[in-house]
C-alpha cells in the first residue's frame, strides 16, 4: 500500500533536511548563474558602447564631408528631412535641416 503525501491532519509531511553537500552545490550553482548573468550584462554594455562610438564616428565623418561638398550636404539635408520625424529630434538637428 502507498502512503498518501498528506498526513492525517491534511497537511504536507515535514520536509526532509537538505544534505550539506546538496546545499553547497546549490550555492555554487547560484553563484555561477550570478557570475554568468553579470558577464552577460557587461557584454551587453560593451556592445552598446561600441555601437554608440561607431555612430558618433560615422556621424562626425558625414558632417565633415557635408561641410566640404555642397551636393553631399544637400543630399544629407534631404535624407534627414525624410528620415527624422520626431519633433525633438528635428529640433536637435535644425541646422542640418536648413531651419
Amino acid at each position: 500500500m502507498v502512503k498518501d503525501e498528506l498526513t492525517t491532519a491534511g497537511e504536507a509531511p515535514p520536509a526532509k533536511p537538505m544534505s550539506a553537500r546538496r546545499m553547497i552545490l546549490l550555492r555554487r550553482k547560484m553563484q555561477t548563474e550570478n557570475q554568468l548573468a553579470a558577464m552577460d550584462a557587461r557584454e551587453i554594455v560593451a556592445k552598446r558602447k561600441l555601437a554608440n562610438r561607431r555612430k558618433i564616428i560615422v556621424g562626425a565623418a558625414v558632417l565633415a564631408h557635408a561641410k566640404i561638398d555642397p551636393s553631399f550636404a544637400a543630399k544629407l539635408q534631404e535624407v534627414l528631412s525624410l528620415a527624422v520625424t520626431r519633433p525633438g529630434d528635428r529640433e536637435a538637428i535644425a541646422d542640418q535641416l536648413g531651419n
